[in-house]
């Protein structure tokens, strides 16, 4: 697994396309590009630019749960890309037991986002994405 860090967000408020990059922390510094949908793009442009809604929106209220729950979010990994699309996971840790959840990226990257959590892309999704 590759230590991957979000380098640069494109949110643009009337079009369709969203954006995230991934770069890796070290080694080549090779990204990628993620489409993801509005509402995460958001979330994820609302935490950079320090904003904060009145009322908890998605990824507040999951953070809240998995917290409420007695878990806590060790990473998200970025698992695959098939046909153009990539698949996550987010990593959760709970009285010594590790349990995974199958997420669409976007979702991982902005709770990860919140909750300052490490992100992880697998070797062959980082070979294939940069090639």
């Amino acid at each position: 697994m590759i230590e991957m860090e979000l380098c640069k967000v494109i949110y643009r408020e009337n079009g369709d396309d969203q954006f995230v990059f991934l770069r890796e922390k070290a080694g080549k510094q090779r990204s990628f590009p993620i489409v993801i949908g509005r509402a995460e793009v958001r979330e994820i442009w609302n935490l950079i630019t320090k904003f904060e809604p009145p009322r908890p929106l998605t990824h507040q209220l999951l953070k809240d749960a998995i917290q409420a729950l007695g878990a806590t979010v060790e990473r998200i990994v970025v698992n695959n890309l098939e046909k153009g699309t990539y698949y996550a996971r987010i990593i959760l840790s709970r009285n010594g037991e590790t349990i995974e959840l199958d997420a669409r990226p976007s979702d991982a990257l902005a709770l990860a986002t919140r909750l300052n959590a490490p992100i992880f892309a697998s070797e062959h999704v980082v070979d294939r994405a940069t090639s």
